[in-house]
């Protein structure tokens, strides 16, 4: 499609990844031989919202965490260059150790998150494409179909084609399929089928 990178394999994917890293790592550079202090501030913030954005496109764990390390450790130090290291003390070093890792845990939730995010979306989307066929399919060659809540029997859905069939009156919709089968025995029957 126009105006849409595609990436027909993984090998694609890891060369934009590495083209990614290979450029933060350059900017980075940039960063830490940056010999104004306003302008090392500066880039300082554009490489912190590179990570972050890095950190959404890249999204897998193996590629953000060593690139969210380099960018700690880079400030870090030019930091404590700026400063001088005579004045660093150890409070300061803690504190950087914890504000760092705190970073690192947030590029690492957010990833976790846009991952079991983008997993709960396809699942939901191949669910519901099967559904959508097999109901197709089963339109060809039954009467009637509907869909049924796996735990209450309810129907969920249109049953209008069951409907028809019933010569029903009403809308069988959020009824108890169970209440549609006259006797026990055939209850019974149709929830061991179910199992």
């Amino acid at each position: 499609q126009a105006g849409f990178v595609q990436f027909k394999t993984k090998n694609h994917f890891r060369v934009v990844q590495g083209i990614a890293v290979v450029c933060y790592a350059t900017f980075l550079y940039g960063v830490a031989n940056e010999q104004e202090y306003e302008r090392f501030c500066a880039a300082e913030r554009i490489a912190g919202t590179i990570l972050m954005l890095l950190c959404v496109l890249l999204i897998g764990m193996h590629v953000t965490l060593p690139i969210s390390i380099l960018s700690s450790a880079v400030v870090t130090f030019k930091r404590w260059q700026w400063m001088g290291f005579s004045n660093v003390t150890p409070e300061l070093v803690w504190s950087t150790l914890v504000s760092h890792a705190t970073a690192t845990w947030m590029v690492f939730w957010v990833s976790h998150a846009l991952q079991s995010s983008i997993a709960r979306k396809l699942e939901s989307d191949d669910a519901s494409s099967l559904l959508l066929a097999s109901r197709h399919v089963l339109k060809g060659v039954c009467d009637g179909d509907l869909v049924l809540d796996r735990r209450s029997h309810l129907i969920v859905e249109d049953a209008s084609p069951l409907e028809r069939l019933l010569h029903a009156r009403e809308k069988l919709s959020g009824r108890n399929f169970l209440d549609l089968l006259l006797d026990a025995d055939g209850r019974q029957r149709f929830l061991h089928f179910l199992q």
